[in-house]
This record gives C-alpha cells, sequence and structure tokens, in this order.
C-alpha cells in the first residue's frame, strides 16, 4: 500500500484529537531518528497521551522529555533506558510496562543501526539482527496481551514495525541466526522477510490486532553511524546533496508513520505492508 499526499496525511493527524484520549503508546527506538520524530507527532496530535519511550542514551532522554512536554504538557512520558540488543532486557522493559498498563494501544518499534560485520551478543546473535528482528519480536510477544485487550475494549491496538517492507526475498532457513554469510545486504533481507511472515502469522492468531511493516524510505537520520566517523560523514553528505531529490525530511516521516498507525483506513485483519515514502 502506499500513502495518500502529506497534506492529507496532516489533516487526518489533526483529527487525533476527537480519540479517546490517555493513549498508551510503547516506542522502541524513541530518542532518535524515526521513533523520536514519529513520538513527537504522536504527543502534538493526541489528548493526554502516555508515551513509553525505550532507548540507550540516557542525556538524549532526558532532552526529549523536556521537549515533549512542551509541546503537550499533559502527556505523560516515561523513559525506559535499555540496550534493545539483549532480550533479557527486553523482558525486563516489557514487565515493568505492564505492571503499569493494562491496555497497550500501539507498540511502535523503529530502533536499529547499520553494520558491516557480524557482532555477536552475550546471547548469541547478531547485534544488528537482535535489534532489527528478535527483539522486535519479543516486544510484540510480551505485549499482545495488552494490546488485544484494548482492541476488544474498542480502542487502538497496534504493531508497528519501521525497517523496508517491500523489500523482502531469500532467507537462509538452515542459518536464520546469519552465522554465515552475512552481509549488509543479507542481515537486510533476512529481518525484512522474517518480519514480513511473522506479523502475517501473528495477524492470523490475533486478528483483533493490526500488525504493520512499512518502508520509510530514505530518511535523514544518523543510522550511519554503526559504520564509523568516516563512512558516516561521507554518507551525511551524500544524503545532503541529494536531500531535495531522494530523501524524506524526519519530521515528514513522523508525520507519516502516525498516520499510518492510528489511521482508520489501515486497520485490517491481516498484516499489511505500507511505502511511506514522499509522493
Amino acid at each position: 500500500m502506499t500513502m495518500p499526499s502529506l497534506r492529507q496525511v496532516k489533516d487526518a493527524n489533526l483529527k487525533l484529537k476527537n480519540v479517546k484520549p490517555g493513549l498508551v503508546t510503547v516506542f522502541a527506538g524513541g530518542t532518535s531518528g524515526i521513533g523520536e520524530s514519529t513520538c513527537r507527532e504522536f504527543i502534538r496530535n493526541t489528548v493526554r497521551p502516555r508515551a513509553y519511550i525505550i532507548g540507550r542514551n540516557k542525556m538524549e532522554a532526558s532532552r526529549i522529555v523536556q521537549q515533549l512536554k512542551e509541546i503537550n504538557s499533559e502527556a505523560e512520558i516515561r523513559i525506559l533506558e535499555c540496550d534493545l540488543t539483549l532480550l533479557h532486557n527486553v523482558d525486563r522493559i516489557c514487565n515493568e510496562i505492564t505492571k503499569n498498563e493494562n491496555f497497550v494501544n500501539l507498540l511502535f518499534m523503529s530502533a536499529g543501526f547499520l553494520s558491516m560485520k557480524r557482532q555477536e551478543t552475550s546471547e548469541g546473535l547478531d547485534s544488528r539482527m537482535a535489534i532489527q528482528y528478535y527483539s522486535r519480536m519479543r516486544l510484540v510477544v510480551n505485549l499482545l496481551p495488552a494490546l488485544s485487550a484494548a482492541s476488544v475494549a474498542g480502542e487502538p491496538g497496534r504493531v508497528h514495525s519501521a525497517l523496508n517492507a517491500g523489500k523482502e526475498g531469500k532467507i537462509f532457513l538452515d542459518n536464520l541466526l546469519l552465522e554465515h554469510h552475512f552481509s549488509l545486504k543479507n542481515c537486510a533481507t533476512q529481518g525484512i522477510t522474517m518480519t514480513t511472515l511473522a506479523f502475517d502469522q501473528l495477524a492470523l492468531i490475533h486478528p483483533d490486532v493490526n500488525f504493520i511493516h512499512t518502508s520509510p524510505g530514505v530518511v535523514r537520520t544518523n543510522i550511519t553511524k554503526g559504520f564509523g566517523p568516516v563512512v558516516s560523514f561521507i554518507s551525511g553528505v551524500f544524503l545532503i546533496l541529494l536531500a531535495p531529490f531522494l530523501t524524506t525530511p524526519v519530521q515528514e516521516s513522523g508525520e507519516r508513520n502516525l498516520y499510518a498507525v492510528l489511521s482508520k483506513c489501515y486497520r485490517h485483519d491481516r498484516a499489511i505492508c505500507i511505502h511511506l515514502d514522499r509522493l
């Protein structure tokens, strides 16, 4: 699926003020890039929202909280410091959330980075695969009861993974952890395809919850920092030069993601893929 015009997106987001106050959202990767911009638009366009922001950088998180409170003084914002490459950290964070919330209306997952080499965590997973797929699926499974409860009560109950829907391809069924054949492309394709397949299956089992996998396009973020300072600088210059032609401003990406997440147009009993590129 594709998106309507940016003007239509903005108009629809403004109408979210009419949605039930107090929506609860979990942002995994909400301290930078796409996650941060989507969180800002959620706080800006909803009434008395409650947001749990998961991120590693406590200093950045404090700055973001202050800015979000200036946008909407009625917002309740809680920072959960966590390294999402480790699944036991995901379990801890989910337990903390479900102790406080019976309902979760939205789980928005965008945490990620790029890496040329396989970097194994203490749990035996590649760190990039862990953050773009395994930790996201762990978040989904752990929070599904709260998401389902929200939907059954007539509220939004949605899961959104911002990765690269539409770029599915061959996966290594005998090498799901990519202990062999690791490359930037193989890692991306593996995570993207496994996400779409997992969402398809989860949507069949939990038809009350909406599962959305999106392709945000090329957004001006700092995702290449995992390549090191030299490559990050070069890629940054490249994006600046091409910005007017091929990339999406991070604020616009947030606006489009919020529309995809909460628009009634995308309620469906099957997992769906949406392309958020600029039109």
